[in-house]
């Protein structure tokens, strides 16, 4: 097992040196406009244009219906105000100009807190002790999911309290909340 888990670190080092470079810097962009497709080649032209996407693509959000008008008043930023309260005891009327998408999305919100609710609790928590113990003889080498975590996150989180009792949180909300 020992020389397997050698000879597996030696090709990865050997792949890293024979396989060509997989990515590099953005060197152009095209833009659709109305009058067909531009391409942008210099450096401040291609920053410009990427951020101006990107401000869009990460903005939409603000102009959801939910951010605006009588809902955004309601419920806030946060979603922490006795709109949301009322929403999730089946209180809330909506505004008259809240379209169904939106009440379809919030009545979905109230519907899955139940849910969670509603679920029994599992009856084997995983204790500070049981997560220590486990990551501390766990091989750092070793792949613990399609997250691509590799066990020595865990084993350095094992040296902070903080982080132990989030990831065990994590870990209990997930087994006994679904």
């Amino acid at each position: 097992m020992i020389n397997k888990e050698g000879r597996q670190r030696q090709q990865r080092r050997i792949n890293a040196q024979i396989r060509p470079i997989s990515g590099r810097s953005i060197v152009s962009v095209t833009v659709s406009t109305p009058s067909g497709d531009k391409t942008y080649n210099s450096r401040k032209q291609v920053e410009t244009h990427i951020a101006q996407h990107l401000q869009q693509r990460f903005s939409l959000g603000q102009r959801a219906p939910l951010h605006q008008g009588q809902l955004h008043h309601d419920f806030g930023n946060l979603g922490i105000t006795e709109a949301t309260t009322q929403l999730f005891e089946g209180r809330y009327t909506f505004p008259a100009d809240c379209d169904e998408a939106t009440k379809h999305y919030l009545q979905e919100a109230r519907r899955i807190k139940q849910m969670i609710e509603d679920t029994p609790m599992n009856q084997h928590a995983v204790t500070v002790q049981e997560f220590t113990s486990f990551w501390a003889s766990a091989k750092e080498t070793t792949s613990s999911s399609k997250s691509g975590r590799h066990f020595g996150h865990y084993k350095a989180v094992i040296d902070d309290p903080a982080l132990v009792t989030l990831h065990i949180t994590n870990i209990n909300l997930a087994t006994t909340r679904g």
